[in-house]
């Protein structure tokens, strides 16, 4: 069984934020009135102001990253069905010949994908390799001074979410010469390889199978903030994690190479601790514009692209093991199940800040570089569509 980093345990949150509650509609509105932010994303929910689509000529530009996501589908369905319906094939042919023009259709995205990798990283090749720590850094500057001059807190930050995306991407470049030659190779039959060994892959070159692997890996290694015992305290720092539970954590969710663990478990190095902290401040900054940009939405609705909600969802770890994430993106109730679930999360970290018109920095609020928090998603379980049902009727 795989070991969890840490143990839920809520009370430790009350003094802070309050839980965000789902079991019963009675609690999810007395939620919303408590939480302010929480009420103002649900309103654009339900306004119909924040939409998610496949089509890439519907997606906004500023906000979606496609080209250095994988795909979500591969339409099997429709390439299937299209073999089994023509008569000029032998029936004796058609169950080879349906994974073979699969397989053919894998190997043509894998050639855009190796493009499109190349591209991010050209284009973001400008960008400070410390990107995350000096937005970081950034906005806390921007909420001292909005607080202090009591004006609107800045909405720009100088870069794009598509920007900062691809920045977080670029490094996948380096496994283009292994995987090209895998592809170049093997072909076709180069789709069994990478379903076994997904690690081999550049980000935007995973199948829908393979991304399934490893988000069922990562799933169980959620890290949240345990109190001790009989303490309220909701403060956990990079540097007080035990070494041997942060080598484990930062291993397993793809920072750190498995050979690389096993050079810093035995050097004594904060190397692995700065890695954390890295990952921390990233998901910050991009929680950060992702808010920005959710509440500014007006007139125009704000189309987020199927593949950017997966990731986003992913990256945050707001799902159970077992979830397709890019089957449940494919649905209309999958849909909201997600954004509900980003809604809640962004809601329980952010809420009377500064960045959305409260009264304190988001450090005061937390404490600088709390990893406790890190992908603690709001609620004491993850939204499910039986919950959903419920929170629906009350107009969400």
């Amino acid at each position: 069984m795989l070991k969890v980093l840490f143990r839920y345990q809520f009370r430790g949150y009350s003094t802070v934020e309050p839980i965000i509650e789902l079991s019963s509609e009675k609690l999810w509105v007395a939620s919303k009135a408590d939480n302010a932010l929480l009420e103002k994303l649900v309103s654009k929910s339900i306004a119909d102001k924040i939409q998610v689509s496949s089509s890439s000529e519907l997606h906004d530009s500023v906000f979606n990253s496609a080209r250095c996501l994988p795909i979500t589908t591969f339409n099997r369905k429709r390439i299937f069905e299209e073999v089994e319906s023509d008569i000029k094939i032998a029936k004796w042919r058609k169950p080879v010949l349906k994974w073979w023009r699969l397989s053919r259709t894998v190997y043509s995205t894998f050639k855009v994908g190796i493009m499109d990798t190349y591209r991010v990283y050209r284009d973001s090749k400008s960008l400070s390799s410390d990107l995350g720590t000096e937005l970081f850094r950034k906005i806390e500057y921007l909420e001292i001074e909005a607080r202090q001059s009591g004006s609107p807190l800045s909405s720009s930050i100088g870069i794009q979410r598509r920007e900062f995306q691809e920045w977080r991407h670029r490094d996948q470049v380096w496994k283009l010469p292994r995987f090209g030659l895998l592809v170049l190779l093997f072909e076709e039959f180069s789709l069994g390889l990478l379903y076994l060994w997904p690690s081999i892959c550049p980000w935007n070159c995973l199948t829908p199978g393979a991304f399934k692997r490893i988000s069922d890996r990562r799933a169980g290694r959620l890290v949240v903030l345990p109190p001790c015992e009989g303490k309220k305290e909701s403060y956990l720092s990079v540097y007080t994690v035990p070494s041997a539970n942060l080598l484990q954590y930062i291993t397993k969710i793809g920072l750190l190479p498995y050979w690389k663990s096993k050079v810093y478990n035995w050097s004594n190095t904060r190397r692995p601790a700065e890695i954390l902290r890295k990952w921390h401040q990233y998901l910050f900054v991009d929680n950060w514009i992702i808010l920005r940009i959710l509440l500014s939405v007006k007139d125009k609705p704000l189309v987020i692209s199927d593949r950017d909600l997966v990731n986003i969802i992913f990256e945050r770890q707001l799902y159970n093991k077992g979830e397709d994430l890019n089957a449940m993106v494919q649905t209309k109730n999958g849909q909201q199940l997600m954004l509900s679930r980003l809604f809640i999360y962004l809601s329980w970290h952010f809420n009377d800040t500064v960045s959305v018109g409260g009264t304190k920095l988001f450090s005061e609020k937390w404490g600088v570089n709390n990893v406790g928090v890190l992908n603690f998603p709001g609620s004491a379980e993850l939204l499910c569509l039986s919950n959903l049902k419920n929170i629906m009727q009350v107009g969400t």
